[in-house]
């Protein structure tokens, strides 16, 4: 990471602030790159976080850039925003009083409005938080990459997470116990879950075991500052186990908890049968 250094040259500009959220600051920032070309930046600061936006003033120079700092001012992320190829931007620039997510650019020719970042490219939480886009978190119960204001309850805690917080707190699971041997009976088994999920008791889940097969689950009270969950799943009925492979002792099931019919996170688990393990390694078992 490289540290930023703009000129001493600062100015506040009126426009782009936005009333309904406090947080959110806009500054103008000129930094002469060197004798010849004039990059110009305008910044803003999303969710405690800076991020800015680089654009040329000469004709045929880079296209506008959003880049992402942390707190000690290094560039995390750097990713190109597409306007017009080939016309330099008017240092003007106002947010969308109405969706902060967009910005209003001018070229030499058009005015544009532009999507300051793209979450949805992102599919996986990790690859969302991993991008450092202060504009992006992980929408924790619709499983999706979304700007805060567009994941539903991002208000109440852990429904939204910013890329600040860090892929750590990515949604996961551990099944309790993670091998089930065929001969035991298994009347439900515990999940735990891991990373920020909103607090899941009394919403309505199940556990999915794919191929149409779901169980009732129910999430166990905790407390508020817990760092962990825990749902109880009725098991697998013994029925509806997947035939094991010819050549394996064993057979793995994913498994995902659903909230509101959306499978918000998921893992693995193996069934064995100790009968088979002679036939399939004859020589170890």
């Amino acid at each position: 990471m490289t540290n930023f250094h703009p000129s001493k040259t600062t100015s506040r500009s009126s426009f782009g602030i936005l009333a309904q959220e406090p947080s959110f600051s806009v500054d103008y920032v000129l930094w002469r790159q060197s004798k010849l070309v004039v990059n110009e930046y305008y910044s803003a600061t999303v969710l405690q976080h800076p991020v800015l936006y680089e654009f040329s003033s000469v004709i045929m120079q880079d296209p506008v850039y959003e880049i992402n700092l942390n707190s000690s001012m290094k560039v995390i992320s750097r990713e190109s925003i597409t306007v017009a190829y080939g016309e330099p931007v008017h240092p003007l620039m106002q947010f969308d009083p109405s969706d902060s997510s967009y910005l209003y650019l001018m070229t030499s020719h058009q005015v544009a409005r532009v999507k300051v970042s793209v979450c949805d490219q992102y599919a996986t939480c990790n690859e969302c938080l991993a991008a450092a886009d202060a504009y992006c978190g992980w929408c924790t119960l619709e499983t999706r990459c979304s700007v805060q204001h567009e994941c539903a309850n991002f208000v109440e805690p852990n429904f939204w997470i910013s890329a600040s917080e860090g892929v750590r707190q990515c949604p996961s699971m551990t099944i309790i116990p993670s091998e089930i041997n065929i001969d035991e009976e298994n009347q439900a088994m515990i999940i735990q879950i891991h990373g920020n999920i909103p607090n899941l008791n009394g919403m309505k889940m199940s556990c999915d075991y794919g191929n149409d097969v779901t169980t009732v689950a129910t999430a166990a009270k905790v407390p508020a500052d817990s760092l962990n969950q825990f749902v109880y799943c009725n098991f697998l009925p013994r029925e509806k186990y997947p035939a094991f492979p010819s050549n394996q002792d064993h057979v793995i099931v994913q498994t995902a908890v659903r909230v509101n019919g959306k499978s918000i996170v998921w893992a693995n688990f193996t069934i064995y049968d100790c009968k088979r393990t002679g036939n399939v390694y004859p020589k170890t078992a």
